[in-house]
């Protein structure tokens, strides 16, 4: 089946979320709400994201409904192509979740956390979340850890010895190793998917790769340069990379403006800042993808990208009024 047939099956659905993705109005909703004395956080909250997800929300279910909204549009997709490389396209993607889930339970274990009440992901390709949450041993997890890699044909020895060996100390370790795998893996398919689809990963695997480096750099106090020579698959990026990590956490943020991989004008105070960035680059390639080139297979990617923009925006605003942060503040959190 050409991409072609398989983009217009599923473009209803491509459609159907484009119209639900959040844009400045949320703000005028919020606002607008919020002069009505009868409405509680909860009621504001609920009214908005119902507005915007075209249905009624509970607030009491709104963390793991929010938490599982990119997911939803995934499995719908895998569940309705007949496409082998659609799904292959869906399914890498989606790695990123499954390493998510598993190096959380990891951590949890690792750390002597024995309670039920992590909030996973809802996708696995090789088992059930609640068989993944029932797991009591360490062993257990390592072995649905391997099973994934072995669906997704992963054959990177060292994040395999990662897995077998791993211990609360190497944690850290194991997440990068699963990080540089799961965009190792995506950029490889470029050639499969076309210039739309790496340039979305490009951007991605960068920034995102960058931010973790830094959190290990100035938050753990890792030496991060033996990661960085192994950073291969970023090409001129790796380099550059090498240059700015030569320094101190104030010299790194000069040399990012410096560099160019962020502007002069954008305001970075924090490291979780440089995902603001990320996810504003994101968002405007992604609008140009759907809109120039809707039946591009990149297009599905663009869509599940734009979704999880519109989760992190969804609990900024729940953490903006839960800490008690007035409206125009959490508005400068949110990418609209």
């Amino acid at each position: 089946m050409s991409y072609s047939t398989t983009m217009a099956l599923l473009m209803y659905h491509i459609r159907s979320e484009l119209y639900k993705t959040t844009d400045t109005s949320i703000i005028d909703i919020l606002a607008g709400s919020s002069v009505s004395s009868s409405y509680t956080t909860s009621d504001l909250i609920t009214q908005a994201l119902s507005r915007f997800e075209k249905g009624k929300i509970n607030f009491d279910e709104l963390k793991r409904y929010i938490l599982n909204i990119p997911i939803k549009f995934a499995k719908k997709v895998i569940e309705l192509t007949r496409d082998p490389d659609m799904k292959e396209l869906i399914e890498a993607y989606m790695l990123y979740y499954e390493f998510y889930n598993l190096n959380t339970l990891l951590r949890a274990k690792l750390s002597g956390h024995t309670e039920k009440d992590l909030f996973l992901f809802n996708y696995s390709t090789t088992t059930t979340i609640e068989e993944l949450m029932n797991a009591e041993r360490i062993e257990d997890i390592k072995n649905h850890y391997i099973k994934t890699l072995l669906h997704h044909k992963l054959k990177n020895r060292n994040l395999y010895d990662a897995i077998k060996t791993v211990s609360i100390s190497t944690i850290n370790e194991l997440l990068f190793l699963s990080s540089v795998e799961y965009y190792q893996n995506l950029i490889s398919k470029k050639v499969k998917f076309g210039y739309n689809y790496e340039r979305i990963v490009k951007i991605k695997s960068f920034y995102d790769i960058l931010m973790m480096l830094a959190k290990m750099k100035f938050i753990s106090g890792i030496d991060v340069e033996k990661y960085i020579q192994n950073l291969y698959f970023l090409e001129d990026k790796q380099n550059v990379l090498a240059e700015i990590f030569l320094s101190t956490k104030e010299s790194f943020i000069k040399k990012c403006i410096d560099t160019g991989i962020l502007p002069p004008n954008f305001i970075l105070t924090d490291i979780d800042d440089i995902d603001k960035f990320k996810n504003i680059l994101l968002k405007n390639k992604c609008k140009d993808i759907i809109i120039g080139t809707p039946m591009d297979p990149a297009t599905v990617i663009a869509i599940i990208v734009m979704r999880e923009i519109d989760m992190k925006n969804y609990f900024a605003i729940i953490g903006g009024f839960e800490s008690g942060f007035k409206l125009e503040e959490i508005r400068q959190d949110l990418v609209l």
